[in-house]
């Protein structure tokens, strides 16, 4: 006679006393769970600069700020996204305005249907004004903190504000 080599430790499983349904009492989801096994996941980053243009929306109530620095485009790099330079603002109108540096002064120019049109070029120190900016009776002030052409690449370090500080 044959003689098992090895003793069962538990009995057969049971077969579910329920049946399936076709009506469950929670609905799937499409959002993914975590896993409490996975390795930890970073936060969300920060969305590149699209070829180097930062968007400035100033909104219409005044209190707004941005500053930043500014590369000529001739120095942008496309392997770096984020390098700008320039800064485009939202004038909540049919053209557009961009702050640019060309190595040398920052740049304001307004855009309208694809033709651009120079309004002022600034060098460190100075500043220039739009008033009634999205006609709201403020005005934005572009002013030029510094430029340095002494390294590579050259920069200008600039702030644009919108209205009294709030």
């Amino acid at each position: 006679t044959m003689r098992p080599t090895a003793w069962p430790t538990s009995g057969p499983t049971r077969l579910p006393r329920t049946k399936p349904t076709d009506n469950p009492t929670r609905l799937p989801t499409s959002i993914p769970t975590e896993d409490p096994t996975a390795p930890p996941t970073q936060p969300p980053t920060t969305p590149p600069i699209v070829s180097g243009v930062r968007v400035f929306d100033s909104g219409t109530q005044g209190g707004t700020f941005w500053s930043g620095t500014l590369l000529g485009a001739a120095d942008y790099d496309n392997s770096r996204s984020n390098h700008l330079t320039a800064v485009q603002l939202v004038s909540g109108s049919h053209y557009d305005w961009f702050i640019g540096f060309n190595g040398i002064e920052v740049t304001i120019t307004k855009v309208k249907n694809g033709k651009s049109s120079p309004k002022g070029s600034l060098i460190a120190g100075k500043s220039a004004t739009i008033s009634n900016w999205r006609k709201s009776g403020l005005i934005l002030m572009i002013k030029v903190n510094e430029i340095d052409t002494n390294v590579s690449p050259a920069y200008a370090d600039i702030e644009i504000s919108f209205g009294p500080k709030k």
